[in-house]
């Protein structure tokens, strides 16, 4: 038989969805942060994050509400419900910045999937500029329990006037119940952990604001990022600028020494010798700041910092545009080899949890 040729294409099920959430989102902390940065991409001043009636997976509830520009149905259709879409990759690449001058940092398209796995239901309520508000209600377990292609399994999605968003006001909020999981002190400390840490505690971002929202651990809803790093026994600031120059500060609270501090200005280049000679750093000009402990318990104690807050925040955060990059300094993130180094010698160098 003569050879012959057929048009052929991938068309995904519609439980897809549910694969990919438990891949791409590894926790409910993880998503809470992806949907976050989908309202900073979305130009919000304000995002806030509710974690209502936990005790209860049937009737938990997870709000997360922004101010930010919204969606137009053209929007919800070709965007938020396109998985992967790239629009912001290209924006990157283009270096094209919204309104407010932010570049994108939203990962991939992946914050449907987000949703997915925060609960099996969700709201989505929507308006954007001049437009009417957007209602989308999602069923994920319909998903799940149907060998429906992707395409085939229909939402609906209602124009309405603003109930949500009235006057001028834009933005998205998102409803979602049912948890897949019961909600433990223990999860919500790392909620906390990683919102208070999202953003940059030397020099937020001064049109960015995230709020928690958590009747039930009350303790926890306080996410001012910069209330430990006052209490540092040492301090190391340094400015690095575009052609590699350092000004830097050097600040001593240790408890058992007199408070001393330090300023000047090095060559990076210089210090780095052969290794860096004609070399600028590829990114432009950038921070770094250091805060170190000691963490011998008396020490501690003097400056009101415990042990398990240093392990909440311990590690070398990496920030872009006033807010962090994951993964890098959560726990167990070593992704500059300080810990290996400081094996060789313990006493003259600090890892990322001493």
């Amino acid at each position: 038989m003569a050879a012959r040729t057929h048009s052929v294409a991938f068309r995904p099920r519609a439980r897809l969805v549910s694969v990919l959430g438990e891949h791409l989102i590894s926790d409910q902390a993880v998503g809470l942060v992806e949907l976050v940065k989908n309202a900073y991409d979305a130009d919000a001043t304000e995002v806030t994050v509710e974690l209502l009636d936990l005790a209860h997976p049937a009737t938990a509830l997870v709000v997360v509400e922004d101010n930010g520009s919204g969606m137009t149905l053209d929007d919800l259709v070709g965007k938020w419900l396109s998985p992967a879409v790239d629009h912001k990759e290209r924006k990157k690449h283009r270096a094209e910045r919204t309104p407010r001058g932010r570049l994108p940092i939203g990962e991939k398209g992946v914050g449907r999937f987000a949703v997915h796995h925060l609960g099996r239901r969700l709201r989505l309520v929507t308006r954007a500029a001049d437009s009417e508000e957007i209602c989308l209600d999602i069923d994920w377990d319909r998903f799940d329990a149907t060998d429906m292609f992707l395409d085939g399994l229909r939402l609906t999605a209602v124009e309405r006037s603003p109930e949500v968003f009235v006057g001028e006001s834009t933005g998205t909020r998102l409803e979602i119940r049912t948890s897949r999981g019961p909600w433990n002190e223990k999860l919500v400390r790392k909620v906390h952990r990683t919102l208070k840490r999202l953003q940059n505690p030397v020099s937020e971002v001064a049109d960015f604001r995230v709020g928690l929202v958590c009747p039930d651990y009350p303790e926890l809803q306080d996410i001012d990022p910069t209330d430990i790093l006052d209490r540092a026994h040492y301090e190391f600031r340094v400015l690095v600028d575009a052609d590699g120059g350092c000004d830097y500060e050097y600040t001593c609270r240790h408890p058992a020494v007199a408070s001393r501090s330090r300023s000047g200005t090095e060559s990076l280049l210089a210090l780095g010798g052969d290794e860096l000679a004609g070399r600028v750093p590829d990114c432009g000009p950038f921070w770094v700041n250091l805060y170190v402990w000691d963490r011998s318990s008396n020490f501690l104690q003097t400056s009101g910092v415990s042990r398990r807050e240093l392990d909440a925040h311990c590690g070398v955060s990496l920030f872009r545009d006033g807010l962090r990059a994951l993964p890098y300094g959560e726990p167990g993130d070593d992704w500059l080899f300080l810990d290996q180094e400081r094996i060789q010698a313990p006493a003259e160098r600090v890892g990322t949890t001493r």
